[in-house]
């Protein structure tokens, strides 16, 4: 047999080897393949499942949680226990205001305030109204209250207007901030036109220079803003008054008695002798210093001899006589080649 047909049938051999081994690899990757797929879907079952259990616990926990929708037939709330404002006459525009935040707080209907009302009247207010009612029976609560502004009020609303126009302050800001407030519930009242810029204005216009120049420093917006730096303000001029009062008090001119000073000479000279003392000067404190000059003799004569110009002693000469040196020169001294002539 050729050797060309031999290697042909081994190659042959191999290659059918090769495809059965490749063949039963392939069917044992085919199961293991279909087994994944068996538990992908198991576990793809799985997780429905627990989403589904968990939105059906998130519904359940919402619906406790959650409180019922309102239907309308809730009861109101429960407001404290309130009492009506009593009215003797005084102060009808304070009472009106107090009757009309109680009727807010606990409805009454209209036919029925009036009465409501007139059952807290008292002294005078209750006179009247008895008198009042009689021939009219029913009223409005809008009427009612403009009969009782013309029967009790003791301004009408021009006057009212005119005496906040010219209020000043005359003592602190605070007394100064209270009567303009109650001014300006009745203004209000009267005049439901004017805005905040013109009771912000109002009130800066009637205080006091001194104070009124330093609020007008700043930019202020509104009344709240315009108290609050006016009561600063005043605050700073006590304080700057306060500590004025006692810098002055402190402040003290000091008396001072000077005496003269003896001064020192280190070499004054052989013929220089100064005069003795014969009174001695007392100390002399000072005020604000930390220490006292010393006690000094003073007297006329040591005035003087200060004054006086001391005698200088006779210079030093370094000249040599002439025997002074021949013997320095015998005893090899030093010496310095000057000559003095024999006086």
């Amino acid at each position: 047999m050729p050797r060309s047909v031999k290697n042909n049938q081994l190659v042959e051999v191999e290659h059918q080897e090769v495809q059965e081994v490749l063949g039963t690899r392939l069917a044992t990757y085919d199961v293991r393949m279909a087994s994944i797929e068996a538990t992908m879907g198991d576990m793809q079952r799985g997780f429905s499942d627990l989403r589904f259990e968990l939105s059906k616990f998130m519904a359940q926990t919402n619906a406790r949680d959650t409180p019922p929708p309102f239907t309308g037939n809730l009861p109101p709330p429960r407001l404290p226990k309130l009492s009506f404002p009593r009215f003797s006459g005084d102060d009808p525009r304070g009472w009106v205001r107090k009757a009309e935040q109680y009727f807010d707080l606990c409805p009454v209907h209209e036919d029925y305030k009036v009465p409501y009302a007139s059952v807290h009247f008292d002294a005078q207010a209750e006179h009247w109204y008895a008198a009042y009612i009689k021939p009219i029976e029913n009223v409005d609560w809008d009427s009612f209250v403009r009969d009782v502004y013309a029967r009790f009020s003791s301004l009408t609303g021009v006057s009212v207007l005119g005496e906040f126009n010219k209020l000043h302050q005359m003592g602190t800001v605070d007394d100064y901030f209270n009567r303009f407030e109650a001014l300006r519930a009745q203004v209000v009242q009267e005049f439901d036109y004017l805005d905040e810029s013109y009771f912000c204005m109002s009130f800066i216009g009637g205080l006091r220079p001194e104070i009124q120049s330093r609020v007008e420093q700043f930019e202020v917006g509104n009344l709240t803003k315009a108290i609050y730096i006016a009561r600063r303000e005043e605050v700073a001029i006590q304080n700057l008054l306060k500590s004025h009062k006692s810098w002055n008090t402190a402040v003290t001119t000091p008396n001072y008695t000077q005496t003269p000073y003896k001064p020192t000479f280190t070499n004054p000279g052989p013929s220089y002798k100064p005069a003795t003392p014969t009174t001695t000067a007392k100390p002399t404190t000072f005020p604000h210093m930390p220490f006292k000059p010393p006690a000094l003799p003073y007297t006329n004569s040591l005035q003087k001899s200060l004054l006086r110009t001391p005698p200088r002693p006779p210079p030093r000469s370094n000249q040599l006589s002439i025997e002074e040196h021949q013997r320095r020169m015998s005893q090899g001294l030093c010496f310095r080649t000057m000559w003095r002539s024999e006086a």
